[in-house]
Formats: structure tokens, C-alpha cells, sequence
């Protein structure tokens, strides 16, 4: 079984328990669609549908991550609706669609839902960097949670160049979200990211506002890696 397929059956098999009968009914009808191929305005539809169709629950926080091309995806905390969306872009990639395409073709016409779901869903799908698009688009958004779908995000710490990563991880940390969560921050960050860093803690110290306290470790690590 390609990693795939089985990274597939594992989201379906954390969503099953967690749908009643009727969203089950829904997001299988959605998938089969998908994957005899139904033309991309059908997949569309299904895809916003999911939303209203399996409620308003999440993913419990102790959900394992699961297996992507490079790196595991964390999962934990995903809306149900988002983890839905995630597996009917599965599917696609699983039938005669390509998955990559279909998520960025979704990103550019949905609403901040479906957005944050298809940026979730690219480590899933990963096959090359088709998916950038996307992400970059999701990078220079004030809306916090895209953003942070955006730069927290396997695919991205894959596939940006250093330039793009280090200026994602500069405005997480301007807008004061955590850089742990970030992936590859210690791989892929460099000199000079610790100088945008610590010219970040620089300014805020002399306009007497806070900065975030992360930051400066995050300097000191990338410094003694140069």
C-alpha cells in the first residue's frame, strides 16, 4: 500500500467514530465522487458542503500525527470539517485526479474554511511544489489562522526558499505566534534570520513594547549554528 493510501485510511479511521451516520453518508458520497473523477465544480461543491455536513466537532489533542512525504503532519486540533476536506483531497489524489492541483485550485475559490483546509491538506498530498502558490498566498495574509496554516505547515518548511521561510518565521514572530510550532526552524533557518531576529528584539526594546521571548533563543541557536 503506497504512504498515500495509507496516510488516507488513517485520517478516515479517526474521522469515522467522530461523524454521526449521516456526515459518514456525506463525506463517502464526496470521496466517491472524487475519485471516479466528477468534474472539478462537483468536487467544489462537495468540498464546501462539508463543512455544514459534519459539524462542529474537532480532533481530540492527543491524536497521533500522521505520515507525510517528509515529515509528519501534526493533526491534533483540527476541526472536523478541515480533517473532512483533507480526505476528499486525498481521494482525489487517490483517483484519476492529481491532488496538489485540486487543492490549489480550491484555495483560490473558497472562503477562509476551505482555504485553511487545503493549505492543512498540501504535507498530505506532497509531491513537488505545486502547492506553493497557495502557501504564499496564505504567508502574506493578516487573517491570523491562514497565516498560521500557512507558515505551521510541513509543505511549506519543505518547499519555501530560505528567503520566503525566514521572512514567514519574522512576521509569526512580529505578530507574536510561537516559532516551536514551526517545522525545520532549526534546519532551515539561518545567520541571517537570527539578524532579522534580533533587529526585531532591537526595535521593540527601544519602543518599549514586548517582544517575543522566543525569539532570542531562536537567534542564539540559528548564531551557533554559523
Amino acid at each position: 500500500m503506497s504512504l498515500l493510501a495509507t496516510t488516507d485510511d488513517c485520517l478516515l479511521a479517526l474521522l469515522r467514530p467522530r461523524l454521526t451516520a449521516a456526515a459518514w453518508a456525506a463525506l463517502e458520497g464526496a470521496r466517491r465522487a472524487a475519485r471516479v473523477g466528477e468534474e472539478p465544480r462537483g468536487v467544489a461543491h462537495c468540498f464546501a458542503a462539508l463543512d455544514r455536513q459534519v459539524g462542529h466537532g474537532s480532533l481530540p489533542a492527543t491524536t497521533p500525527p500522521l505520515a507525510g512525504g517528509t515529515d509528519s503532519i501534526p493533526v491534533a486540533g483540527w476541526s472536523l470539517a478541515t480533517a473532512a476536506r483533507a480526505s476528499l483531497l486525498l481521494a482525489v489524489a487517490r483517483g484519476p485526479g492529481r491532488g496538489l492541483e485540486a487543492a490549489v485550485a480550491l484555495y483560490d475559490r473558497g472562503e477562509i474554511g476551505e482555504r485553511i483546509a487545503c493549505l492543512r491538506a498540501l504535507p498530505l498530498l506532497e509531491a513537488n511544489d505545486t502547492g506553493l502558490v497557495a502557501i504564499a498566498d496564505g504567508c502574506r495574509s493578516n487573517v491570523l489562522p491562514l497565516f498560521d496554516a500557512a507558515t505551521v505547515n510541513p509543505y511549506a518548511s519543505r518547499w519555501l526558499d530560505d528567503d520566503a521561510f525566514a521572512h514567514a518565521v519574522l512576521k509569526r514572530a512580529t505578530l507574536g505566534l510561537p516559532l516551536a510550532s514551526v517545522v525545520r526552524l532549526d534546519e532551515r533557518g539561518t545567520p541571517e534570520l537570527a539578524r532579522m531576529l534580533r533587529s526585531l528584539i532591537r526595535e521593540r526594546e527601544i519602543s518599549a513594547r514586548p517582544w517575543p521571548a522566543e525569539a532570542a533563543a531562536v537567534a542564539a541557536r540559528l548564531e551557533a549554528k554559523g
